[in-house]
């Protein structure tokens, strides 16, 4: 019997000095930070202070043609027809003043969309084109987005196209498809690239 104290007692003392030389470590909680993937679109988690393109969404541009415009125009696509020319060629076919290109004030479209989404593909635009449009004449060109799809990482934006000079005449109309990087207006390709990254790989933390 005293053989068993003798060493129940010795075990205790080891126990003792094994937990007195330990090092006490401090008790929780701990952040640990983790890297979290998202699955959701990207586009989901930004602010709301984006403005997102959506069907029926339009936008519009005002602008006002001048004889250098259409000089320099002619010039870059090798137009020599005196209806675009000199007003002199233009009163023989009963207009007062030099006539704008088609395809100069038609290309407000395009800068339309361009500009509110940079890096945008212009796919296809069908025209049909109702007045003739003079040197002088303000013009209000407008699109508006009909049908949005996802394609592959970009997006296929259908838009009406309409143009009006003198406030209420309409000079062309018709269909547009863009391809967008984006439904952000004013992100560019670059951000697109930089936001997804981002979002993809986000480090964040958590108690234990």
């Amino acid at each position: 019997m005293q053989v068993h104290r003798a060493v129940a007692g010795v075990a205790r003392r080891a126990v003792l000095h094994r937990s007195a030389s330990v090092p006490k470590l401090p008790i929780g909680p701990f952040r640990i930070p983790l890297v979290c993937h998202l699955h959701a679109s990207w586009e989901e988690h930004l602010t709301d202070q984006q403005d997102k393109l959506s069907i029926g969404k339009v936008f519009s541009l005002e602008r006002c043609f001048s004889v250098d415009d259409v000089h320099s125009f002619s010039r870059l696509c090798n137009i020599s027809d005196p209806v675009y020319l000199d007003s002199a060629g233009t009163q023989k076919h009963e207009f007062h003043a030099c006539r704008v290109p088609e395809l100069l004030y038609s290309g407000l479209f395009p800068a339309i969309i361009g500009t509110n989404f940079p890096g945008s593909i212009y796919v296809s635009q069908k025209l049909d084109f109702r007045s003739p449009v003079f040197v002088g004449e303000s013009l209000r060109a407008e699109v508006k987005a009909i049908s949005v799809r996802k394609f592959r990482d970009k997006y296929r934006v259908e838009y009406t196209t309409f143009c009006w000079k003198c406030g209420d005449i309409l000079v062309v109309e018709g269909i547009a498809v863009a391809l967008l990087p984006s439904l952000l207006q004013g992100i560019n390709r670059s951000q697109v690239e930089g936001l997804k990254d981002n979002l993809t790989n986000s480090t964040c933390s958590v108690d234990v």
